[in-house]
């Protein structure tokens, strides 16, 4: 019995001291379908808090074709981005609430200072390598919705 109670008290300290997953911490599979029907994929990191969403992709070396992170406002408001700390140029793609995408700002300078501003207000930003949404034919009027979000 007393053995019991020490396990049941060093497993009850364990799961109090370890800490929690992070809500916001993650990926998912994200579509972009083009106006004309093509579909482009991408794996992206999720930035829902506003922990996550103020460091964003600041300090990364690179970031592969194909991937990319999508910042989740919560509800659509004006949204401000800018290039602090992150060393690569980005694309920044606004996407309204009901996921259509509403504009795209191209090659954002690495580690300018300079506000990016959505063109109206906006539930979400993806943010991928710079050049890759014009390369990809990203642009208003395209469709984005997340596959398989936490």
């Amino acid at each position: 019995m007393r053995r019991r109670l020490l396990l049941a008290l060093v497993a009850w300290t364990l799961a109090v001291a370890a800490p929690a997953p992070s809500a916001d911490d993650g990926s998912a599979r994200l579509l972009v379908e083009r106006a004309d029907g093509t579909q482009v994929w991408f794996e992206v990191e999720l930035a829902r808090s506003a922990e996550t969403r103020r460091t964003g992709l600041m300090e990364r070396s690179a970031l592969p074709d194909g991937t990319g992170m999508w910042f989740d406002f919560g509800a659509e408001q004006a949204v401000t981005m800018w290039m602090k700390n992150t060393l690569i140029a980005l694309d920044m793609v606004f996407v309204d609430a009901g996921g259509v995408v509403v504009g795209v700002h191209h090659r954002a300078v690495p580690g300018s200072l300079d506000l990016i501003r959505a063109p109206r207000p906006v539930r979400y930003v993806l943010e991928i390598s710079g050049g890759a949404a014009r390369r990809l034919g990203l642009a208003a009027g395209d469709r984005a919705s997340l596959v398989g979000a936490p």
